[in-house]
């Protein structure tokens, strides 16, 4: 029934129940009078019809005038939005003309853009690269800095060497010349008195002065130049001044340079002058260096 009165199931079960009044009974007249086989039959006219639905609107709502002026303000809007869709339809098939040109010249614009994409990929790569580079260069820049570091730390440390092998090479002349005078004083050597205390101050000087030079260099992180320092000092220093200059280094809390000074004299030299630095020693009142200067010497 819904179907054949061109309404919905529920609108039709609404107008039944009395719910709701169709908004128009032409289309259910016409059909029910062809369904009857004419209006004589159906016992009513058409216009007695809407009068009736118009009694059941009047029932139903007492603003029906009301809704019916805003139903055909709605209508007319209707009409004006059918009329503006129908503007926009054209001005649609107008843009999609434009919209198919553009598309045509983009097709070209897009390989444009492939190249300029493959252009990007280019530089970025090329940027990854030189990176690369700048952080390789920084690296070997840091490296020949260090280099150049530890090239000033061999110059300053050769410049300490040369200046102390120097000094070396004066004392030694210096105890030489001291020597050869005293041998042209006397035929026989002459022991020096137990009262000479200016030449053995002197001897004192010159052991911790060379002591000091040599902790010096081993606090500075310069244990080779320290042990060079003391290895040839140790050739052209008397006796006492030996063994005044391994009481220095104990004194400063040098024990290392002290020890390798007492292995280097056992090792290298006669056993006159290691028994003469050893009766030097227990003369300091340090029999401990002197029994280890005797074992050095037997190795």
């Amino acid at each position: 029934m819904a179907d054949h009165l061109k309404c919905s199931e529920t609108s039709l079960s609404r107008f039944l129940s009395g719910q709701s009044v169709p908004r128009s009974v032409d289309f259910i007249y016409k059909k029910a009078c062809a369904d009857a086989g004419g209006g004589d039959v159906l016992g009513i006219s058409f216009d007695e019809l809407e009068k009736l639905r118009e009694q059941a609107w009047a029932e139903r709502c007492h603003s029906c005038v009301a809704l019916r002026a805003e139903r055909d303000a709605l209508v007319e809007q209707v009409a004006d939005a059918q009329a503006e869709l129908t503007g926009l339809r054209k001005a649609a098939a107008r843009d999609a003309a434009e919209l198919a040109a553009l598309r045509q010249d983009a097709q070209s614009f897009v390989a444009v853009q492939a190249e300029r994409d493959a252009l990007i990929e280019q530089v970025k790569d090329a940027q990854a690269e030189l990176t690369g580079l700048r952080k390789t260069a920084a690296r070997d820049a840091a490296e020949l800095a260090a280099l150049r570091q530890q090239v000033r730390s061999f110059n300053e440390a050769l410049l300490e060497l040369r200046e102390s092998v120097t000094e070396l090479r004066a004392t030694r002349a210096g105890l030489q010349a001291r020597l050869a005078a005293q041998a042209s004083l006397t035929l026989l050597p002459v022991p020096r008195r137990r009262g000479d205390r200016q030449q053995s101050g002197i001897d004192a000087s010159a052991a911790r002065r060379v002591a000091q030079q040599a902790a010096e260099l081993h606090d500075d992180g310069r244990q080779g130049a320290a042990l060079s320092l003391l290895r040839h000092t140790t050739d052209v220093l008397s006796p006492l001044e030996t063994a005044t200059l391994l009481q220095a280094l104990r004194r400063q809390q040098q024990n290392k340079l002290a020890d390798n000074v007492i292995h280097i004299y056992g090792r290298d030299h006669h056993d006159q002058d290691v028994l003469q630095v050893t009766l030097e020693l227990h003369k300091l009142g340090a029999p401990d260096d002197a029994g280890a200067l005797l074992r050095a010497a037997l190795g």
